[in-house]
Formats: C-alpha cells, sequence, structure tokens
C-alpha cells in the first residue's frame, strides 16, 4: 500500500501464547502481514542480542567501555569502516549500560567485536532470531533483517528469565462436539542463564526509565517495565519492542516500500506511543507485576560513570546486581567521597534526558553499509 503502515504482535512470554497480532491497517486493502512476513531491519533494537552476549560471557553493566572514534578495515576492494554515533559526539569512557541505555553506536559495535559475530548470531538464533544472520559489524547496528514476531518472541526470553517459549497461535482443536482433537503444549527451553537474562531486564529497564523508551513514562505508563527502541537510516523503519513480567509486545512502523517516513520519526517518536497505549490498556485496573531478583546475586550501587562503587558526589548512579563475590570492591576515584550504602541509592536520572533524534542506528547518510 502507499500510505503509512504498522504491525504489532503482543505475546505471553511464560507460555508462548499470541494474544494480540495485527498485521497491517486494512486487511481488505492489503493480505500481506508485516508483523510475520515483512522483512526489515531492526537498528538499535537488535542491540540487546549483543549485550546478552556480553554478559552472558563474563561483562557486566558496569564494565567501561571507550565511546571514540574508530576505523576498521574493510574487506578486499573494500573502503575502510568507520561507524559514527548519531549526534556524532563521543563520550569517552562509559559504563555498558550507559551505552545502550543511550543507544550509542560505537560502543555497541566495539562490544560486537569483542565477543565475536558468530557467537553473537548464536545466542541471537538460540533467542528464536530465525532469519538469516549477516556476520560483520554491522550488525550490531540492526543490519540483518527480521520480522517483528520473531523479535518480540526473541525479547520474551528475557522477560521469562531465560526460557523461551515459541510463539503459540492455537490452543487447541476441537471436534463439532467439543471433544478436544489435538493441544498445543508448550515446549519451555531454558536458553538463557537466570543472572544474565535478570541483567537484560534491568538495563533495558533503564532504557525505559532514563533513555530512549522514557516518552512512555512521561505519558504516564508506570509499571515496571523493560524495552529498546529501534531506528533505521533515513527513517525507513521504526520500532519498540518491550515487555512487563506477564507480556510483551512489539511495534513496528513504516512503509511497504523502503522510503523514509519524514525527519525525525525515530523509534521513540512512531512506533512507542503505539507501545504505551497498548500496555496502559493491558494493565489497567491490574495490580503492579515486578521482576523477580534472581537467588544468589547482591545489588551494589555504582558509579553510572567509572562502574565503580558510588561514592555520595558521583553525580548519577545505578544499582547493579552482581553473583555473590564478583561483586566490585573498589570505590569511585573519579568523584571522591562518602561510600554510599549499597540500598541507600538507586540510580539518579540525568539532569538531560537524551533527544530520541540519537536513536537513529547508521550513518543518516547511507542507505547501506558493507564490511
Amino acid at each position: 500500500t502507499p500510505y503509512l503502515q504498522g504491525a504489532v504482535v503482543a505475546l505471553d512470554p511464560r507460555n508462548g501464547a499470541i494474544r494480540a497480532l495485527v498485521g497491517g491497517r486494512d486487511w481488505n486493502e492489503s493480505n500481506f502481514n508485516r508483523a510475520t512476513q515483512a522483512a526489515r531491519q531492526p537498528g538499535s533494537s537488535f542491540k540487546p542480542f549483543v549485550y546478552a552476549t556480553a554478559m552472558d560471557n563474563g561483562f557486566k553493566p558496569s564494565d567501561t567501555i571507550v565511546d571514540e572514534p574508530v576505523t576498521f578495515p574493510g574487506a578486499e576492494g573494500q573502503a575502510a569502516y568507520e561507524p559514527q554515533n548519531y549526534d556524532r559526539k563521543f563520550r569517552g569512557s562509559i559504563t555498558l549500560r550507559y551505552a545502550l541505555q543511550e543507544s550509542v553506536n560505537i560502543p555497541a559495535i566495539k562490544l560486537l567485536r569483542k565477543v565475536g559475530t558468530s557467537l553473537v548470531a548464536s545466542y541471537a538464533r538460540r533467542l528464536g532470531i530465525k532469519s538469516p544472520i549477516g556476520q560483520n559489524l554491522s550488525l550490531a547496528l540492526g543490519s540483518s533483517e527480521v520480522n517483528l514476531l520473531e523479535l518480540t518472541s526473541a525479547y520474551s526470553v528475557f522477560a521469562d528469565r531465560g526460557v523461551r517459549n515459541d510463539p503459540n497461535f492455537i490452543l487447541k482443536v476441537e471436534d463439532k462436539n467439543g471433544a478436544v482433537l489435538e493441544r498445543n503444549t508448550p515446549r519451555p527451553t531454558e536458553v538463557l542463564s537466570e543472572n544474565p537474562a535478570a541483567t537484560m531486564t534491568s538495563l533495558l529497564q533503564s532504557v525505559m526509565d532514563h533513555g530512549t523508551g522514557f516518552p512512555a513514562r512521561a505519558a504516564g505508563f508506570t509499571a515496571p517495565a523493560a524495552g529498546k527502541t529501534g531506528t533505521m537510516d533515513d527513517y525507513m523503519d521504526a520500532w519498540f519492542v518491550g515487555y512487563i513480567p506477564s507480556l510483551t509486545v512489539g511495534v513496528w512502523v513504516g512503509y511497504d516500500e523502503k522510503k523514509t517516513m519524514g525527519n525525525g520519526m525515530t523509534g521513540a517518536r512512531a512506533a512507542l506511543p503505539i507501545w504505551t497505549e497498548i500496555m496502559m490498556g493491558a494493565t489497567r485496573g491490574k495490580p503492579l507485576e515486578d521482576f523477580a531478583t534472581p537467588a544468589g546475586s547482591v545489588a551494589r550501587t555504582v558509579c553510572a560513570e567509572t562502574g565503580m562503587l558510588a561514592t555520595d558526589h558521583c553525580p548519577n548512579t545505578a544499582s547493579e546486581l552482581y553473583d555473590e563475590g564478583s561483586e566490585p570492591a573498589d570505590y569511585c576515584t573519579s568523584h571522591p567521597g562518602r561510600p554510599l550504602n549499597p540500598n541507600e541509592q538507586s540510580f539518579t536520572r540525568p539532569d538531560s534526558l537524551r533527544d530520541d533524534m540519537h536513536d537513529i542506528d547508521q550513518d543518516p547518510g547511507k542507505e547501506e553499509i558493507h564490511i
């Protein structure tokens, strides 16, 4: 269709049951199901798979990575790859939590390079991505096409503490007399350990509470939630995938033809408002659910800039979970002061909330990136 389209998937992460699926604006005008058939680049909404791979292989949210200009040699006969952050700014040493919260491109690419593209592709497969996955550094920026159903299902693994339940359209089949001929029984499979899954939920909660997902909070959605925006170059695709413990919802907005929706149509601006409205309706009148904390983990308040234990002079702090015995021991040396009690302070929102325009995921001047 020539007009703007969209798709929605809502499913129960605890058993894979699909609660709602919208494949487009009008079935009478187009039978094409954009939730299951449209293969589109997910942009930054793919970044959690890079971070999940890292969290399951020794990295912690408080680890730091340097956001700086970087050049990678191109393949034979191709130019070097010089990725950019959307705002063309470099933040220096930042924590992995802050890098994901702010959807900063260069740290995501460097993290992908550290853990390896093949390993990230393997984790994405385990979590439920079935579409072909490219083996290059632009994978961190969502260059491999996926459909909305598989992306939403993969996020559900984080919501269900590392357990994958494949999407389930049919509960049972009965004959005309009501006798059950076939029953679709969930087959849960643990594909990620509980602690890294809980860590990913914590990271994606920061996106909701302090990063690109914050407009949902400003609109009045207050339930504990985790999620991530995605925006493709030239504003061709806008995504938001997020969850509460009992519901995962994914939203895609774009044209069927791959063309720009217009300047500023980011995931936060085009997809998140739809997600917010759905979630507010789904939770209205129900008790708030919170995410469970894994057994054997301890919380520590760390400096959001250095990842070291926080002092009362640290301007921004975060409460991080660690496996017992692996928590940091040194207090922040960049902001010397009185040590904070681990339970004294949780995350403090920075004074200036990042502009959702910074969520753009590739160089806005290029349609494709080849390594």
